[in-house]
């Protein structure tokens, strides 16, 4: 694939790549049936291409097996979800947040919002950076997934509502926008998995 298409493979992309080419002695494929759900820019179309590539070229003896991929080892792993009482550890830690942002709420009371919102939701950053207040303070509100084109209903907890309230500045539109760029946001997201333990 890089070769031939001159694309530098990262390592998800060629995990991703191994595990299908996956097969028996015989030659018959362990996996049937893959079912592709990843982000945008996660190397869908070049694993695609990839594997069709490699296919044809196995049909004429130019390539040998891929082998068994490797387990891997992730330096920080995410939970699925996070619990009850991890929930709580979170929020007493962005309690100990210091300071405000310059265009508003004080960070404890931003991250308490935000980890409230996506606790109730299940939302993914991206869509929670982009609730509006409208949506927020009314009883139940719909959105659609730009990726499956899904609606989703959601209704929020009254501690919740509480702690948008905290942060709401009119007329802002939106209840918890990120001015700065992401790599601000995770740095105070490292400063309260510290607070946090």
């Amino acid at each position: 694939i890089e070769k031939v298409e001159r694309k530098t493979l990262r390592w998800w992309q060629r995990l991703a790549i191994v595990r299908q080419l996956e097969h028996r002695e015989d030659g018959s494929l362990c996996h049937r049936l893959v079912v592709e759900s990843a982000p945008r820019r996660a190397g869908k179309s070049v694993r695609v291409r990839g594997v069709a590539l490699w296919r044809m070229a196995h049909r004429q003896g130019l390539v040998d097996s891929p082998g068994l991929c490797k387990p891997i080892k992730f330096r920080t792993p995410l939970p699925d979800a996070y619990s009850i009482d991890e929930l709580a550890a979170l929020l007493l830690g962005a309690q100990g947040l210091p300071g405000r942002f310059n265009w508003g709420p004080s960070r404890a009371d931003y991250f308490e919002c935000l980890l409230r919102l996506a606790y109730d939701t299940g939302l993914r950053l991206s869509y929670i950076l982009q609730l509006t207040c409208e949506q927020v303070f009314s009883s139940e509100f719909e959105l659609r997934q730009q990726k499956t084109d899904l609606a989703l209903r959601k209704r929020l907890h009254t501690s919740t509502v509480e702690a948008c309230e905290r942060i709401r500045r009119p007329p802002r539109i939106l209840i918890v926008p990120w001015p700065y760029n992401r790599r601000g946001f995770y740095y105070w997201w490292a400063q309260l998995l510290a607070a946090a333990g």
